[in-house]
């Protein structure tokens, strides 16, 4: 027992992921906004508005995740930092499984500034 007694103030101490991170404190524990119903309306009008084509590479994009193309809808600004934006079709676009991961290189080079997300990711969108 005396190590639990020893470990629980240690716990208490540490530091919060969310503090100094951007991340606003609301969204934490939040379910991700595609996984509403509400979400899955949204996600569904981006592809189709995006008339299934990444917006970043320009490549078809598939159904499924496992594929390099997979679709997947990608919030500009990320709804952790901005979560106002989490449902706002002008702050989605598609994209394919890939060029997320580059979306997610960007948001982890410049975590906490929104704008300079969205700046970076916008810079990177194909043109037709």
């Amino acid at each position: 027992m005396g190590r639990l007694k020893a470990v629980k103030p240690r716990l208490a101490q540490a530091p919060s992921r969310v503090a100094g991170s951007g991340i606003k404190p609301s969204t934490v524990g939040v379910a991700h906004p595609f996984s509403t119903r509400r979400g899955r309306k949204v996600r569904d009008a981006v592809v189709q508005r995006d008339l299934c084509l990444c917006q970043m590479c320009g490549c078809i994009v598939v159904s499924g995740r496992s594929d390099p193309r997979a679709a997947i809808v990608d919030h500009v600004r990320p709804w952790r930092l901005m979560p106002e934006l989490r449902y706002v079709l002008s702050n989605l676009r598609l994209v394919c499984r890939d060029c997320h991961a580059v979306c997610l290189s960007i948001e982890a080079r410049f975590a906490g500034d929104a704008e300079m997300i969205a700046a970076e990711k916008l810079k990177l969108t194909h043109q037709t």
